[in-house]
């Protein structure tokens, strides 16, 4: 099996490989590859059995992959023949795109899966465009830390966006899966009333403190969360043209939620850890 497109979460892969003993009589192998749109698509492929954990691989031959350090990190800029030379009419997007060197900036950070062996390739460690910092100035990045937090949000959680620029600590905004909210005694339209929320704010805060233990940096503790009641918006700019949620979109869509999040005197729906 392959995945590509974003990486795929461990609880998945745990459940897969729970699964293929009983109905291929070994594990699965997975194999895992990355690219861009603009890099028609590949930049990266793993050519062994990935391990999961956002697995990158290594550059397919003949492109040239530049790694340049974001604190602990490094975003991916490519060179090679597989990489278009800007966009249309656009020589304003083109010249953003593209580095002094000529490499294309994906935006896309990684790192090294063993720093002392190359060899064992990148994973995926988030977006420029996603990450942010606290008041305290550490950096969050949100593309790992939501994979770890769906993981101990399951089976509850579908999805969920993380707060917390500029702000003293992170906060969440959390989709409750159909499953669940039928468990919980949810309304027949989806609607969650306040006994299903207490019950569904109950579980998924059980995860979360068991997910903050042994967790002592700001960048990775959960302060706080509130279920969200309705799905995200593709008209309000909260679904990308890929189909996943826009972080940025969401937060900016309900500032009022996350301002309740972070307010001294919070409603009754947020719930502190």
């Amino acid at each position: 099996m392959c995945f590509a497109g974003a990486s795929l979460p461990q609880e998945a892969w745990k459940r897969l490989q729970g699964l293929a003993p009983a109905t291929t009589g070994e594990e699965i192998v997975f194999g895992s590859g990355y690219g861009t749109t603009e890099t028609a698509p590949g930049i990266a492929i793993t050519h062994w059995a990935t391990r999961g954990g956002g697995e990158l691989g290594l550059p397919v031959p003949g492109l040239t992959l530049k790694l340049a350090p974001v604190e602990d990190r490094y975003e991916i800029r490519v060179k090679g023949p597989n990489v278009m030379p800007g966009y249309f009419r656009r020589p304003d997007l083109t010249a953003a795109a593209f580095d002094d060197e000529g490499f294309y900036r994906t935006g896309d950070l990684a790192q090294f899966i063993d720093p002392a062996r190359p060899a064992e390739g990148l994973r995926f460690a988030g977006r420029l465009s996603e990450n942010f910092k606290l008041t305290n100035g550490s950096w969050v990045a949100t593309s790992e830390l939501r994979l770890a937090l769906l993981e101990a949000c399951q089976p509850i959680a579908s999805d969920l966006v993380i707060a917390g620029q500029d702000r003293d600590d992170i906060r969440l905004l959390i989709w409750v899966g159909a499953p669940a909210r039928v468990e919980a005694g949810a309304a027949a339209d989806g609607a969650i009333e306040p006994a299903a929320y207490r019950t569904l704010a109950a579980a998924l805060a059980q995860g979360l403190r068991t997910y903050n233990q042994g967790k002592s940096g700001k960048t990775q503790r959960i302060a706080a969360f509130r279920i969200l009641h309705d799905a995200a918006a593709i008209g309000a700019g909260e679904i990308t043209d890929k189909g996943y949620v826009n972080q940025r979109g969401v937060l900016e869509q309900r500032a009022a939620l996350v301002d309740d999040l972070y307010a001294a005197a919070p409603s009754a729906e947020v719930v502190a850890l």
